[in-house]
Order: C-alpha cells, then structure tokens, then sequence
C-alpha cells in the first residue's frame, strides 16, 4: 500500500492544515413527516355497490370512507356533465342524481372527519365563491360557518407540515385572500418553509421584494421561528 506520508508532509510545507483542503459538503436534510396532498381514489364502480358500506364506515366516523363517497359521487357528476357513455352507465347506473348532488357535504364530513385530501380539497375549493369570476361578476359570498372551517382546515394542515397547505396559507398572507389577510412577516415564514420545503416554488425576485418590505429585526425573528417549525413540524 502506497504511503500517504508525501501528502501529508506537502500539507504540511504549503502552511494548511491538511484537513481544510477537503471542502465540507453540508447534507440534504430530509423532512420525514413534510407531505403533499393526493387526490383519493374513486371506489371501484358499479358506484351504489360501493355506496352501503362506504356510508356505514362513514357514519361511524371514517373519513376515509366519506372521501371515497364523495370521490366517487365527484366522478358521476363529471361523467354526467358530458354526452352520455357506457362509462357513465357502468359505473353511475343506480345512483340517483340527488345522491350526486350530495357530493359536497360527503367532501365537508370527510374534512371535519380529519381526512387531509379532503380538508386540503375544502378549503382550497369553497374559497372559489368568495371570487369574482371572469367576466367580473361576484359570486355568492362563501357562508361564515364555511369559510371559517375552510381556514380551519387550512391552518390545521399547514401546522402538520402539509407542503401543498403552506404554499396556498403563504398566497393568502403575502396578498391577501378569502380566507386570511395580508400578514407580511407571516409571509416570510412560511416563505423560509417552502425554500426549504419545496426548492424552486418561489423564485428569487419574489424573495427578494418580500424581505425588502420587512426590518431586520422582524426577519431574523421570522427566520428562527420557520427553522423551529421545520425542526419540530417536518423533520
């Protein structure tokens, strides 16, 4: 085996200590408990086989089971919306159309059930009453009991470190939005989440507007409590 004594006297002679001449590579870290949201899947049709234990399992509290039901109840309503195929024959026929309709509060029981699909779903969805629409005509305002729900649901996913819940929180605090009001230092924490979170989501002009805005000492107080999020919350 070749000796590495040369190299160490070269270190040595240069005047560096030999060590310092490897360049330290700091590791990725890696935030186990960060999530994303996914959508759930429709059950297996025909839909009303599915439908009667799914309710059962629901009615007792599953909110896996409320989602599928409303996934499910979601899909016949698209299918519907369209012309006519064996499609919506096959997997619709035997469910009525006021069960259909009734696919918003199986979302709205799967939410306060604790399904996280559906309370991203929730709060990201209803949210669309509370916008003007194209040609700038509002719509129905959102209900109170909805939109604070909505912004519970929110909230509560964004806390769990759901990736997708703190991106829409981050939209609503840095502009202002239906659900919560412009809070700029708030912005900046959860912009220090997502750099860590989801690199590449914000770019750097709209990092470097955001931090214009706020004080150094209101950035340093907001840099320490996004990496005691991270900590605590995503790792």
């Amino acid at each position: 085996m070749a000796s590495i004594l040369p190299l160490l006297v070269m270190a040595t002679a240069s005047g560096g200590a030999f060590p310092e001449q490897i360049p330290s590579v700091r590791a990725p870290v890696v935030y186990t408990k960060a999530s994303h949201h996914r959508e759930p899947p429709a059950p297996e049709g025909p839909l009303h086989i599915a439908l009667s234990q799914l309710k059962e399992h629901a009615e007792a509290g599953d909110g896996n089971a409320s989602a599928a039901i409303h996934a499910g109840l979601a899909k016949c309503r698209a299918l519907r919306e369209h012309p006519l195929t064996d499609l919506a024959f096959t997997y619709c026929g035997g469910v009525s159309d006021d069960e259909v309709k009734e696919a918003g509060s199986w979302l709205m029981r799967a939410a306060d059930q604790g399904n996280e699909a559906a309370m991203f779903v929730f709060a990201t969805t209803r949210t669309a009453f509370s916008t003007p629409d194209a040609t700038h005509t509002h719509r129905p305002s959102m209900p109170t009991d909805d939109k604070q729900r909505a912004a519970q649901h929110l909230y509560s996913l964004a806390n769990r470190c759901h990736v997708d819940a703190i991106a829409a929180l981050y939209r609503q605090r840095l502009k202002g939005g239906p659900l919560f009001a412009q809070d700029l230092r708030a912005a900046y924490v959860l912009q220090r989440e997502l750099l860590e979170l989801y690199v590449g989501l914000i770019a750097s002009g709209e990092q470097a507007a955001l931090t214009g805005k706020l004080s150094v000492s209101e950035l340093a107080e907001a840099q320490n409590e996004a990496s005691a999020f991270l900590e605590l919350q995503c790792r």
